[in-house]
């Protein structure tokens, strides 16, 4: 048994901490609650549209996680709270959000959205149109009640609270979509600029707020897909250039709370590891197996600089085949500890409905047979 809580143990992993245990935290698809739903193994306590869908479950008694979501993500679309329908049929919607982008969702299951246009195609637009929207304080974008409670839920519960949001190129692709974004970088890389000193500045201000009223939380999650299946997005000096000065600033103005930051980025993001690692990240996630990362390289190259999220091949999980799932975790978490790295137990991305529960518990109580160092 760990001398150490789930708080206290992610805590002191983050932070590079003498530790006797490794932690576990995981997501899932929303499909995959509702099959473990419908299979009488978790019980949903809101049908709330408006809470996340893995809020909207309890699964804190049969999964026991050391890290859990306590919100902080706020409006940062420039039309605070505007969502426009233009089509909807039984199974999928066409939108219009407060970016000014059209999209196409699934109603019913998971996946990307589909692009259709943008209305923030070019610096002039964004200078004229959205800009002005972005530069004063505006504390209704801010859900201090809900993150109030969802914080106080969480550290009732002695884990470790964490709040989310996204950074740059998240914001940037769902506003200007992949196409613009990308060509921006190298034919308007002012607009960048000016987009990422804009944001940096808006979300300090409103972090500030939510900090104030809400509470301070045990840490910061930040979601910024870099790469894709084969390779990042931009090259590294382009990120350094465009992006790295604005990540310095919001992760030292988190740091100045005294609480770490998770980076989450998907994809093949190792090129641009040692710029984002310049930034002075806390801990990587998901390190993604299925898009080409090697979780033990990483942890090789970075194992004094990060704590490890992530890297367990979910294909694996899926296959449903006990002896493979014992040997992914037992090899990945021995040569972990040979290494000295810091880890977090979790998917290579998140649980999807492939995964039955049954193998999930199976695959955690292998985990916490190996878990200790």
């Amino acid at each position: 048994m760990s001398q150490y809580s789930s708080k206290d143990t992610i805590d002191r992993l983050l932070r590079n901490q003498p530790v006797d245990r490794m932690g576990i935290k995981d997501c899932y698809w929303h499909e995959t609650l509702l099959r473990w739903e419908s299979e009488s193994h978790i019980n949903k306590i809101s049908s709330d549209p408006k809470l996340f869908y893995e809020d909207r479950y309890d699964i804190s008694d049969v999964i026991p996680f050391d890290m859990v979501s306590a919100g902080g993500f706020f409006d940062a679309m420039p039309f605070k709270g505007f969502s426009e329908t233009i089509q909807e049929t039984e199974d999928w919607i066409i939108s219009k959000s407060g970016g000014g982008a059209t999209t196409r969702s699934w109603k019913k299951r998971s996946g990307t959205p589909e692009h259709i246009a943008f209305d923030m195609t070019c610096p002039e637009i964004w200078n004229e149109k959205f800009r002005p929207l972005l530069l004063d304080f505006d504390p209704e974008r801010v859900s201090v009640e809900y993150d109030k409670k969802a914080l106080t839920n969480a550290r009732s519960k002695d884990k470790f609270a964490y709040f989310g949001h996204k950074l740059f190129f998240e914001l940037q692709r769902e506003m200007m979509g992949d196409v613009c974004m990308l060509e921006s970088m190298l034919l308007e890389p002012e607009w960048i600029l000016d987009f990422n000193e804009v944001y940096t500045n808006f979300y300090i201000k409103h972090f500030t707020y939510l900090f104030e009223q809400a509470g301070v939380p045990d840490g910061m999650w930040f979601y910024e897909d870099l790469a894709y299946k084969n390779s990042p997005f931009c090259s590294p000096a382009t990120l350094r250039e465009l992006y790295l000065p604005y990540y310095k600033r919001i992760v030292d103005f988190i740091h100045g709370y005294g609480i770490p930051v998770v980076f989450h980025s998907c994809g093949m993001v190792e090129k641009s590891l040692p710029v984002v690692v310049e930034s002075g990240i806390d801990a990587l996630n998901p390190i993604e197996i299925k898009a080409g990362c090697d979780l033990l390289r990483i942890a090789e190259q970075y194992k004094d600089q990060l704590t490890f999220i992530g890297g367990i091949d979910v294909r694996i999980l899926e296959s449903g085949d006990r002896n493979a799932i014992k040997t992914e975790i037992e090899q990945t978490l021995t040569s972990l500890k040979k290494l000295g790295a810091r880890y977090i137990f979790s998917s290579d991305h998140s649980i999807s409905p492939a995964v039955s529960f049954d193998d999930f518990q199976y695959a955690i109580e292998v985990f916490r047979k190996n878990m200790f160092y």
